[in-house]
């Protein structure tokens, strides 16, 4: 360093890999950006030993009792830690988040990279926002380069025969480039395709875009990771004078929805702030991140840009993999509390939540090919009814009510375009035709002449067939619980 004045100037070099600082005595106000600019890049939340639980499957659940989770832990400078041993760690369930029951451990290995089926899906931002440039004047990158150079790099990495990518680009809609493929060529090529937005196109659809991610990304078998780069926050076209959006017309979307269904499908969502000077950071996206078992890092060149995503490669193929039997727990959702504690260390821990697809009272110690039994019954049940009902004559679609006062009873469909599900407490259960919004105690169905199908358009307290839902295409046999209230559809037909 240099004392030249009585003020400090800090600034990137060109290339935006190394800090210059000047300081002068007078360092009191100012010197904790420069001493932050030369620190190693870690991920922002790491200001010590950390577990994450990046990946939850509950696959195996019904077959075999078993849940499979991937454990990162990783040192105060972000690196993974190696040699943990499964002595070192316990595994907790808990119904209500308040009172944990331990669980044996069946499974617990470090990864082979070698053997690990990638999944990438890069979400990049490509908002009008993107399209400045790093620094001042227009000598300089623009962001979006930087991060399209930096992607592709990445891509050249990872992307192999059990390596599979994925990349999206979102603005005010949301855009898959290319779907899940090891093929290098193709994904660089659609790369190249990213053009800058023009006119209502430049708005920050960010929860929704995400949530379709999720979408994208929750089906894929191996460690999926997602990463979303993102230069600043939310902004909505309803709300930032862009009039009704294309696809959503008024609708807000929320970031508890992407948070809600990123938790439910088990995917960590891993956060990068890119851009120059302060960051302009969304706040709830940072939160996902955390709540999910993801990571959150800031890059401020294209440089440090590539440095992240080789750190984030590094963590994913340090992680372990551990094996539990879990719990037959009376709940639909169930909380899952890993602790490590090394010997002369103090413990840490990470915390998430599954949902589980077991019958509520089942003993814990019952043997796991007695939960074969329910879904055996379960299809020799449909066999019989497909028996009996080809001798029916088809009927309109309807709704049986399988709990509370009105159990055992139907409400037929035909010739309601719109029906609502209300589960209110102070009303009970009602089904009814009418014409206004769903508020989160209700549920609307909406029939579509064109295609004879039934579309359930959810509240925040419904879920079909214990999965939480905005939207679904109804097909005979699901079952919509609404505020706990649960109702069977049938489409009528043979």
């Amino acid at each position: 360093m240099q004392f030249k004045s009585r003020k400090i100037i800090h600034k990137w070099t060109q290339s935006g890999s190394q800090p210059k600082c000047r300081c002068s005595l007078g360092w009191r106000r100012r010197a904790g950006l420069c001493l932050a600019a030369m620190l190693p890049l870690v991920p922002l939340d790491l200001a010590a030993e950390s577990l994450r639980i990046s990946q939850l499957d509950s696959l195996a659940l019904l077959p075999t009792q078993q849940l499979e989770l991937h454990l990162a832990l990783s040192d105060p400078q972000g690196r993974p830690v190696s040699g943990v041993q499964i002595a070192e760690l316990q595994v907790f369930e808990s119904a209500d988040n308040r009172h944990f029951v331990p669980r044996p451990i069946s499974h617990f290995a470090a990864v082979q990279p070698e053997s690990l089926e990638l999944q990438f899906l890069i979400l990049i931002d490509n908002s009008g926002s993107m399209y400045n440039h790093f620094g001042s004047g227009h000598g300089a990158d623009r962001r979006i380069d930087g991060a399209l150079q930096a992607t592709r790099q990445l891509v050249e990495i990872i992307a192999n025969g059990q390596n599979q990518v994925a990349l999206a680009a979102y603005n005010t809609r949301y855009q898959l480039l290319n779907n899940f493929t090891a093929d290098r060529e193709q994904i660089l090529e659609q790369l190249q395709a990213v053009k800058r937005p023009e006119g209502m196109m430049m708005h920050t659809e960010l929860y929704a875009s995400l949530y379709q991610a999720v979408d994208q990304i929750r089906t894929r078998k191996g460690r999926r990771v997602l990463i979303v780069l993102s230069d600043g926050e939310n902004r909505p076209m309803v709300q930032h004078g862009g009039g009704l959006h294309p696809d959503y017309g008024v609708r807000i979307w929320q970031s508890r929805e992407a948070l809600e269904y990123s938790q439910a499908e088990g995917i960590a969502v891993n956060v990068i702030n890119y851009g120059s000077g302060r960051l302009q950071k969304d706040r709830e996206l940072q939160h996902i991140a955390h709540q999910t078992g993801g990571m959150v890092f800031d890059a401020r060149s294209t440089d440090q840009l590539r440095q992240v995503y080789s750190q984030i490669v590094e963590q994913v193929k340090g992680e372990y993999r551990l094996r539990y039997r879990a719990s037959m727990l009376p709940a639909t959702r169930r909380f899952v509390k890993v602790i490590y504690k090394k010997a002369g260390k103090s413990s840490v821990g990470a915390q998430r939540y599954y949902f589980a697809s077991s019958l509520p009272g089942l003993p814990a110690n019952w043997p796991a090919i007695w939960l074969l039994l329910p879904l055996l019954l379960a299809l020799a049940g449909f066999w019989l009814l497909s028996r009996i009902r080809t001798v029916q004559e088809s009927h309109s679609a309807e709704l049986e009510v399988l709990d509370g006062l009105a159990s055992g009873q139907s409400k037929s469909l035909q010739g309601m375009e719109r029906t609502v599900i209300n589960a209110s407490s102070a009303t009970g259960l009602q089904i009814t035709a009418q014409g206004r919004a769903a508020t989160p105690a209700e549920a609307t169905i909406l029939y579509n002449h064109k295609n004879k199908r039934h579309t359930l358009l959810a509240g925040s307290h419904t879920l079909v067939n214990n999965r939480p839902v905005r939207s679904k295409v109804l097909q005979s046999g699901d079952v919509i619980e609404v505020a706990g209230r649960r109702i069977v559809f049938d489409d009528g037909r043979i």
